[in-house]
C-alpha cells in the first residue's frame, strides 16, 4: 500500500501490493520516508509530470528484500538510503561526471517511478548505475539517512 496521486489531484491510500516482489527486480522494504514541502509545490506547478496512480515519496531509507542478480556491491537484507533525486542514463557526459541534474531526460523517483510512501518500493536498475542508492553504516539511523539529501542541499546551497 502507498499514498497514490490521483486523477483529481488528491492523494489516497492504494497502489502497489507486496506482489511487486518479482524475481529479477530490486525491491526494498521502506523503513523511513519523509514528505517535504517541495513535493507539494512540484505537484502544484508541474502536475503534468505526475502520472495518476503514481506513489509519491523521495526521501527514504529501507532494507533490500529482493536483489536483481546483476546488481553488484549490495546485499540482500542490506540497509540503504537514497541520496539523489535525479536519475540519468548513466552514459552521457553529464551523467559520467556526476551532473545528473543537467541531463535532458532526467527522471525522478515519485514522478517517473513510484516513490517511497509505500510498504515496498521497486528500485530501478539505473538507480544503482548512477549511485543514487547508498549503503548505510550501522551507525546511521533510518531517519538520518532519509534526511541526508535535504541536509546536503542546505549545505551546498
Amino acid at each position: 500500500m502507498g499514498y497514490v496521486y490521483t486523477l483529481d489531484g488528491t492523494f489516497e491510500l492504494g497502489g502497489l501490493e507486496q506482489s511487486i516482489l518479482m524475481r529479477g527486480n530490486t525491491v526494498i522494504k521502506v523503513k523511513t520516508h519523509l514528505l517535504v514541502g517541495l513535493i507539494l509545490e512540484l505537484i502544484a506547478f508541474f502536475s503534468s509530470r505526475f502520472k495518476p496512480s503514481r506513489i509519491i515519496g523521495q526521501e527514504l531509507s529501507g532494507i533490500i528484500v529482493e536483489l536483481d542478480k546483476d546488481i553488484k556491491g549490495f546485499n540482500h537484507s542490506g540497509r540503504v538510503g537514497r541520496f539523489s533525486l535525479a536519475i540519468g542514463c548513466g552514459n552521457c557526459r553529464f551523467c559520467l561526471i556526476g551532473h545528473l541534474n543537467m541531463y535532458d531526460h532526467m527522471q525522478t523517483v515519485g514522478f517517473d517511478f513510484d516513490g517511497a510512501f509505500a510498504d515496498y518500493m521497486l528500485i530501478p536498475s539505473l538507480t544503482f548505475k548512477n549511485r543514487n542508492l547508498n549503503k548505510l553504516s550501522e551507525t546511521t539511523s533510518n531517519e538520518e539517512a532519509a534526511l541526508a539529501e535535504l541536509i546536503a542541499c542546505c549545505i551546498n546551497a
